[in-house]
């Protein structure tokens, strides 16, 4: 997930940038141009990530995710907003293979302004399951930053909780 979230830092970048010129520095004219809306939709995509750095996981080595990604671009003359969901079963495995938690995950983020340097992005990792001892598996991991039109940054962190 935490490799996942640095693709989508940078595709979210990208789509910040693209729209960014889009948008242009003049006002949006009386007769703009209807937003441009992207939607993609995969299913059944399958990765295997190490454990999240934010989250000691004992014995856990890799981790197999399942998962459905539902990613949404929307674009004005002078705005964009991004979103991007993945929904799906984790498996936590030790080195050797063996299974030793599963459960549900789901990331999801939000970016959106009228381009550089305003912009404010949202993205949280929750996931819930268990060990194969019985007992629970949670994570959660919020990431937020804000940017105002002069460049400060009113907003940048970071909340964790595992356990």
């Amino acid at each position: 997930m935490i490799r996942r979230s640095t693709c989508k830092l940078a595709i979210l970048s990208l789509a910040s940038g693209i729209a960014a010129l889009a948008i242009g520095s003049a006002a949006a004219p009386a007769h703009a141009a209807p937003p441009t809306h992207v939607m993609n939709i995969v299913k059944d995509i399958t990765a295997t990530i190490p454990p999240l750095a934010e989250c000691p996981a004992g014995n856990v080595a890799s981790i197999d995710l399942v998962f459905q990604d539902s990613f949404h671009l929307i674009f004005t003359d002078t705005t964009f907003h991004v979103t991007d969901t993945e929904t799906g079963t984790f498996t936590g495995r030790s080195a050797g293979g063996e299974v030793l938690t599963a459960g549900h995950f789901t990331t999801t983020s939000a970016h959106q302004g009228p381009g550089f340097p305003t912009e404010i992005l949202t993205s949280n990792i929750n996931a819930t399951g268990k060990a194969i001892d019985g007992s629970l598996v949670r994570v959660h991991i919020a990431h937020h930053f804000t940017i105002t039109p002069d460049g400060d940054v009113t907003a940048n962190f970071t909340m964790v909780n595992c356990g």
